[in-house]
């Protein structure tokens, strides 16, 4: 298992987890103001290398991210949103399967998709050929938070619980 801790409100989680041997600690960026400017291709361009690897290897690899919004489940946008996406992009490149959600969703991800420059469809097949899977295990874990935007406060959180690595 692995665990990716989303800036910036994610590293809350810190707090709550820094019991847990997380080495390497891995961070990774979703910005939600991608998703909600409909810049998916974004997302896609911003994926971190280790992240991706990790899921070709059929690691699970977990995002660990808060929210301020008060919504159903309080899942950030990163993750609810993001982290489909993602998912829905590595399954057509990766495996050639279109997955379907209840909501709908794959009919805007499918426009958006076909929308993909060549160079970010190139980044994701890349790591096809050391996929050690045949299913992308990617799942999230996202708690409501009052701190966001508060850089000190994240700060505090990184200077305090990372040390050990």
């Amino acid at each position: 298992m692995e665990f990716f801790v989303n800036l910036t409100a994610g590293i809350e989680y810190l707090k709550y987890i820094h019991t847990i041997d997380l080495t390497p600690l891995n961070f990774i960026r979703i910005q939600s103001t991608h998703l909600e400017q409909k810049l998916l291709e974004r997302v896609l361009i911003d994926l971190d290398n280790n992240f991706l690897m990790k899921l070709a290897m059929g690691k699970e690899c977990i995002v660990l991210d808060c929210t301020s919004r008060k919504r159903k489940n309080n899942t950030s946008r990163a993750c609810w949103q993001g982290l489909a996406w993602i998912e829905y992009c590595l399954n057509k490149v990766w495996f050639k399967r279109h997955t379907k959600f209840e909501n709908g969703m794959h009919t805007c991800f499918e426009t958006h998709f076909r929308k993909l420059k060549y160079v970010t469809q190139k980044k994701l097949k890349y790591y096809r050929k050391f996929l050690l899977t045949d299913d992308i295990k990617l799942r999230y874990m996202c708690m409501p938070t009052d701190n966001d935007s508060n850089t000190e406060f994240y700060r505090g959180i990184v200077k305090k619980y990372t040390i050990k690595y």
